[in-house]
């Protein structure tokens, strides 16, 4: 166990480090130009890149822990797997040819579209991974009726209709002896400078919280096949692209709002972003002092913006403290946790908004005006 947390905490903080460091010479690199009056534009697309990965990275993480909330609903299988081999189309190597072949009468699956979306992104990954030299890459669709046999024997509940996923390529293959062990977490081939070996084990992870199975086989020099069986949903697929599209446009205002956070950078940041969004400002770096703010404001402050964890007097105790003082006030809760779990409860106890972090400026100005927008008109 010690072993497996060593390297969990290796190939982390290999993948922070690589993350924090393309922030840092971005930075370094857009201050002296800025002096210089040379744009900064390609510095700082570069760092808010290397802060999308590190989120990447937690979420996986979470996955992991299954501390993620499963958003489960009807989803056509294809769809998700299609917007995968597009997303690759455009980021793999010309050398690697995706073919497609999806059942039209598949029926759909109950899955979270964004997990799922990740979990076949992962196998599809380490199988272009697996073709250095160039390949294949096949993804194939089918709907298979399986007895109680079969699923007792592949791990699945229940018998029943159920979507099979095949993701084949013409790679390297897996040895034998390393079959067994693909899925266990922080176990990777690809040598200890290449990151945490959590992508199959996440994988595992998603699918099994749909209710499914993975099965994988491979030949050295020939290449490696993975079939991810789902339970079929009886209910017809939501679409993706009929999905609500969140907009990029900032939603600016001219209210006043307490930033509650004990990391002062964060604190010092998230007030800036405010600001330029036309915000009125107040700003506490503890749970204390952010409800005396509140006392000494209460009659202008329009909302609260509160960090879930804090030393002392954490988001919990704050927004009780600010509850009994105003219960009209709208909270916007920010955690760097699970939006699940205690900060989810918080949602059944008043608080307007829950916001995991690390969020862009878009997703923060768009939480903050619906929470804003939910406050009772007054009579």
């Amino acid at each position: 166990k010690m072993e497996a947390i060593s390297m969990l905490a290796g190939g982390v903080a290999h993948d922070f480090n690589n993350m924090l460091t393309a922030i840092n010479a971005n930075a370094q690199l857009a201050l002296r130009n800025q002096k210089s009056g040379r744009p900064v534009d390609m510095e700082l697309k570069e760092i808010l890149a290397a802060a999308d990965r590190a989120g990447d990275l937690t979420k996986k993480l979470l996955t992991f822990a299954r501390k993620e909330k499963l958003n489960a609903r009807p989803a056509s299988l294809a769809e998700i797997a299609d917007s995968v081999a597009n997303l690759l189309e455009r980021t793999i190597s010309k050398k690697i040819k995706i073919t497609r072949s999806y059942a039209p009468d598949a029926p759909a699956v109950k899955a979270d579209a964004n997990q799922m979306h990740q979990a076949i992104l992962n196998i599809c990954t380490n199988a272009c991974d697996a073709m250095p030299a160039g390949g294949e890459l096949g993804i194939a669709i089918e709907t298979q009726t399986l007895d109680a046999a079969t699923c007792a024997r592949k791990g699945l509940r229940a018998p029943g209709e159920f979507v099979a996923l095949h993701i084949t390529d013409t790679g390297v293959g897996i040895a034998p002896q390393m079959l067994d062990k693909i899925f266990e977490p922080f176990f990777t081939t690809k040598g200890a400078s290449r990151g945490t070996g959590l992508g199959l084990a996440v994988t595992l992870g998603i699918v099994q919280n749909h209710e499914g199975t993975i099965e994988v086989s491979s030949k050295q020099g020939r290449g490696t096949r993975f079939s991810m069986y789902l339970p079929a949903a009886a209910d017809a697929p939501d679409s993706l692209a009929a999905q609500p599209r969140q907009e990029a446009l900032l939603q600016t205002g001219s209210e006043t709002i307490l930033i509650v956070d004990d990391e002062v950078p964060v604190l010092q940041s998230i007030s800036r972003l405010l600001q330029a969004l036309e915000y009125k400002v107040i700003t506490a770096p503890s749970g204390r002092e952010g409800v005396q703010s509140f006392i000494d404001n209460m009659k202008s402050i329009d909302l609260v913006l509160l960090d879930f964890m804090m030393p002392e007097m954490d988001g919990r105790d704050v927004f009780k403290a600010i509850s009994k003082l105003r219960d009209d006030v709208p909270v916007l809760l920010c955690t760097g946790y699970s939006t699940d779990g205690a900060a989810g409860e918080l949602l059944q106890r008043g608080v307007r908004e829950v916001i995991a972090k690390p969020f862009n400026l878009p997703e923060l100005s768009r939480a903050i005006r619906r929470a804003l927008d939910s406050r009772p008109v007054p009579a």
